[in-house]
């Protein structure tokens, strides 16, 4: 089967399937190993490698927050957790963190969302890069973008924080701003009157919450991009 990507604009679901080699004439059962099949493309994926990836979701923990913009990087890892996760979310004290085992595109996934608030992010970060031995190339970070037009999700493989208090905790603390992030753009058309922090702590418009879905599965195929 072609292990070519097919780029089909379809959710790419995981299935267990047995894998099967022929050496010296025998037949070899590779069992309980993580393929990916595209129905729509009928194609099979194996395992790129058993490296470790690590894809935060930032945003701020407390309930009160939990619909404002500023936590468009929560919802997004929420909804990779939901089409790739195992089990469920659990609440990792020693890296003050919300974590979530995932496996996407054949790579094993560890989504983060620090607990630490916005501005400490990178507390949590360099607690788990250093307990996973994770280097800044297999991080990924999901945010929301002041800069970037609502409905609008970017990819960069690096660069500056922007202002963003986050990436400036991340890049504080890990040392590098050589890390890939998806940018997940929030500027709409109420930001002409209300100020940045009142904005980006802001409760997602009704209009903004009923696109929320389709921009979510965006940002989603931005991080097979990166996982490939």
């Amino acid at each position: 089967m072609s292990a070519e990507l097919c780029y089909c604009n379809h959710i790419i679901r995981v299935y267990r399937l047995a894998w099967w080699e022929k050496s010296a004439n025998q037949k070899t059962e590779i069992t309980n190993q993580k393929y990916i099949f595209n129905a729509t493309c009928q194609q099979i994926f194996p395992p790129y490698n058993t490296i470790m990836k690590l894809i935060i979701g930032l945003g701020n923990p407390d309930q009160k927050y939990h619909k404002t913009r500023h936590n468009a990087g929560f919802l997004a890892v929420e909804h990779l957790a939901k089409n790739y996760g195992h089990g469920q979310w659990s609440t990792d004290k020693k890296h003050n963190a919300q974590v979530h085992g995932a496996t996407i595109m054949g790579q094993k996934v560890l989504l983060v969302k620090p607990l630490t608030y916005m501005n400490l992010s990178g507390q949590t970060v360099q607690s788990v890069m250093q307990y996973y031995k994770i280097s800044p190339e297999n991080i990924l970070v999901l945010y929301d973008d002041l800069d970037v037009p609502f409905g609008a999700v970017k990819f960069r493989e690096k660069g500056s924080s922007a202002g963003h208090n986050g990436l400036k905790s991340i890049q504080q603390h890990i040392g590098t701003q050589e890390y890939a992030r998806v940018k997940i753009g929030i500027h709409g058309d109420t930001k002409t009157h209300i100020q940045g922090a009142d904005y980006v702590l802001g409760k997602w418009t009704k209009p903004e919450q009923e696109r929320l879905p389709e921009i979510l599965q965006v940002a989603e195929q931005k991080v097979l991009q990166w996982i490939i």
